[in-house]
């Protein structure tokens, strides 16, 4: 019972804050980006509800605006980090052999650097900013989910009907499509509420101490 209390707070949480982001230019009641330093740091007030900052701006309508920003960000990373995980899983675990072996070679590179600081080695590289930070995500995401995905594949690749369907000639592009990533898809956001715990984690460790 506690943990559907839980659930459902939460979610009608998240929603609030999703609607409330979407709204953000309607439900602001005043300019985020507008300064007024005599009005800096003021308290709770009707024209200002949360107050307002060192330079005068409304706290509440940056906050409402900021999070159509992070909400932006963290979709646009999902999906992205999700096509990039899909293609480099379906293309290792079903095609195999040569391509698998580079595939797979090329995430153990990935794996080996601990996320954060070779998310600090892109920004560095590319510059400060929300798209260099955006690439520095996926790219520090991509590659835990694309080796579930890829293990995930080469167990479904044994399955009886996919064995069916390629000796019936079946293109492999639509056993993929058709008879692999639905079955996939559910089980890949499973792994993302982990945060890949139980995939990089041990990697990482066994980095660091050596």
């Amino acid at each position: 019972m506690k943990k559907k209390i839980a659930l459902i707070s939460s979610s009608v949480l998240v929603l609030l804050l999703i609607v409330m982001a979407l709204f953000a230019p309607w439900l602001a009641p005043n300019d985020p980006y507008a300064t007024n330093m005599a009005l800096k740091l003021q308290g709770f007030s009707t024209d200002y509800p949360l107050g307002t900052d060192y330079l005068g701006r409304c706290v509440l309508s940056r906050l409402l605006y900021g999070a159509r920003v992070s909400l932006f960000i963290a979709l646009s990373v999902l999906v992205v980090t999700l096509f990039i995980s899909m293609f480099v899983g379906l293309l290792a675990g079903y095609v195999g052999g040569i391509l698998d072996l580079v595939l797979m070679r090329l995430c153990d590179i990935f794996l080996a650097i601990p996320d954060f600081v070779f998310a600090l080695v892109i920004v560095g590289a590319l510059g400060g900013g929300i798209r260099n930070m955006f690439i520095a995500i996926v790219l520090v995401s991509w590659v835990g989910f694309a080796r579930i995905i890829r293990n995930m594949v080469r167990s479904l690749k044994e399955s009886t009907y996919v064995q069916y369907a390629r000796t019936i000639g079946v293109p492999k592009w639509k056993i993929m499509i058709r008879h692999i990533v639905p079955f996939v898809f559910p089980q890949i956001f499973l792994a993302m509420h982990f945060e890949r715990q139980w995939i990089q984690k041990p990697y990482r460790r066994e980095v660091v101490t050596c």
